[in-house]
């Protein structure tokens, strides 16, 4: 189907797509500008001559292997101005930290030279060199002051002469940082010719890919153009494939209903098999099957399948009869499926008791586990399935439990019935 769609694209739009790819084969320079076709032969010349060109690709110039070269030594020379401009920071602090402290001192000589007003050897020592009166608190002598000033113009000489040094170190360093940042320039405008000179070559590569492309492009409409002779082959085989894809999916469906049925089949076996254990019957340790072929049940045993109608006994037909019905239902409400989810089940007890018992209430006596396990298990599935499942049953027996006696809802007994006698004696 792909390929006759695309043979009829082809032969409708073959023209077009002819001219189409020239113009772009004149673009890339395979063919010249001049180049311009008048009938739908001569631009099938042209596209001949384009599919036997031979592709010469554009040489390109190898990638300049300095730029990662350059790219390392920029990363350097950044890290480089970057120490320098910490060193000139650390030495203008510094400088500044000492004419600071300069000043200060200076401030300082000047106010403790005023102690030389003072002749320290004829002055008592235990009064105030200013006011000459005894201090209230001890003071510094006259001795200790002028060794502080001593100390202090120790210092400006030592501040003074480091002075020049330190700026001298600062203009080597700025000299230093210009020096390093130039170079930093040059090597940021090589950086951006290299990856200038790469974008040609980019540029080249693409060029040599687009020719590449429309080369192929060109003997791929030439190899189709033919297709118009191939159509009705093509047509026929897809009705060929058609035909065989309905036998195929009517094998599929068939056989994946089968499948669906079996699995189906096979959740209710296993949920039988789990429910024969709540009742008293034969065989309730073995597999049961249900044969949906046959309409019947089977109990897989050590030695062969036993059928239902083999097993005897009505207590027996009437659990496995219970067990499929209430499987089935299950399965209908599970899957929500349009089954009616009720039950009618009338005197199921009436294997276990004789008839003309039945019309007084039953005292069980040898078949009460029997009975009871019956009532148990329909309980059970209703309780589990509510309350999606009703089940209705009509029955002579009354058992004395009290979940029995709560679920009766009517007691047709001393002249209670089902049809009322009035019914049938009014006109």
């Amino acid at each position: 189907v792909r390929e006759n769609r695309e043979a009829e694209k082809i032969k409708s739009e073959g023209t077009s797509q002819a001219y189409s790819l020239i113009d772009e084969a004149k673009e890339i320079g395979i063919l010249e500008q001049s180049v311009n076709p008048q009938n739908q032969r001569e631009a099938y010349t042209f596209l001949e001559y384009v599919s036997n060109w031979e592709f010469q690709p554009l040489t390109v110039k190898a990638e300049n292997s300095a730029l990662k070269e350059l790219i390392d030594k920029r990363s350097e020379f950044k890290i480089e101005l970057g120490k320098i401009s910490d060193n000139k920071k650390a030495a203008t602090d510094y400088l500044k930290s000492s004419f600071g402290y300069s000043s200060e001192a200076k401030q300082q000589e000047i106010r403790l030279e005023s102690i030389n007003l003072y002749n320290s050897s004829n002055h008592d020592k235990s009064l105030c060199p200013l006011c000459e009166n005894p201090p209230s608190n001890s003071i510094p002598t006259i001795e200790n002051i002028n060794i502080s000033l001593s100390n202090i113009k120790e210092d400006l000489k030592f501040t003074k002469a480091e002075s020049p040094r330190i700026q001298s170190y600062i203009d080597s360093v700025e000299t230093q940082y210009h020096s390093v940042e130039t170079e930093l320039k040059r090597i940021e405008k090589s950086i951006s010719a290299l990856y200038v000179e790469n974008e040609q070559a980019r540029t080249i590569r693409d060029l040599n890919l687009r020719r590449g492309k429309i080369i192929g492009r060109v003997s791929l409409f030439l190899e189709s153009v033919s297709v118009e002779q191939e159509t009705e082959n093509i047509n026929s085989k897809i009705e060929n494939l058609k035909s065989r894809i309905i036998e195929l999916e009517k094998t599929v469906d068939s056989e994946n209903e089968r499948e669906i049925l079996l699995s189906i089949l096979n959740k209710i076996n296993l949920q039988m098999s789990k429910w024969v254990e709540d009742l008293d019957v034969e065989y309730e340790n073995n597999p049961i099957r249900f044969d949906i072929n046959k309409l019947t049940m089977f109990i897989d045993s050590d030695t062969k399948p036993i059928a239902l109608p083999q097993i005897g006994s009505g207590a027996n037909w009437v659990a496995y009869h219970l067990l499929i019905v209430f499987a089935l239902h299950k399965h209908f409400i599970q899957n929500n499926r349009p089954v009616p989810s009720f039950i009618i089940i009338d005197q199921p007890t009436q294997v276990y008791y004789p008839p003309e018992k039945n019309d007084n209430v039953v005292e069980v006596s040898a078949d009460e586990i029997a009975v009871n396990k019956m009532f148990d298990f329909m309980f059970n599935v209703v309780e589990s399935l509510t309350p999606k499942l009703q089940v209705i049953i009509t029955d002579h027996a009354y058992l004395k439990n009290e979940r029995f006696e709560q679920s009766v809802t009517e007691v047709w007994r001393d002249g209670l019935k089902l049809i009322p006698i009035d019914w049938l004696t009014n006109k």
